[in-house]
C-alpha cells in the first residue's frame, strides 16, 4: 500500500467479545509499524509488548491521572484529549483547555 511510515491506533475497549488484540499487535510487528497509539483500558501489557519490539507508543488520555499511569508504564508520548474533542469519553467531562492546563502542571 505504501512505503512511507504510518502509525496504527489500538483502542482497548470494554466489549463482550474483544478484538484479537494479540493478532493486531503481531501484524504491526510483522509489518514494521514504528508508532502505535493506544487508548481506552489499561495499556500496560500492550505497551510492554510494543516497546519490546522497538515501537514508539502514544497513549491517549482523558485525565491527568491516566497520563501519569501511562507514563509510568512506559508510554513515549501522551495525547491529552478533553471531553470536547469528540469521541473520547471520560469520567469527568473535562474540556480540553482545562485538561491541558492541568496536565501542564
Amino acid at each position: 500500500l505504501t512505503d512511507k511510515p504510518f502509525g496504527v491506533n489500538i483502542t482497548l475497549l470494554p466489549v463482550g467479545v474483544p478484538p484479537d488484540y494479540d493478532g493486531i499487535i503481531q501484524v504491526c510487528i510483522e509489518e514494521g509499524v514504528k508508532i502505535v497509539e493506544t487508548a481506552g483500558r489499561n495499556p500496560e501489557q500492550v505497551i510492554k509488548t510494543l516497546k519490546s519490539h522497538g515501537m514508539f507508543v502514544i497513549h491517549k488520555c482523558v485525565a491527568v491521572r491516566h497520563a501519569q499511569t501511562a507514563a509510568r508504564m512506559g508510554a513515549d508520548f501522551i495525547s491529552m484529549d478533553g471531553f470536547d474533542c469528540g469521541g473520547h469519553p471520560g469520567e469527568e467531562d473535562v474540556g480540553n483547555w482545562v485538561l491541558l492546563a492541568q496536565a501542564a502542571q
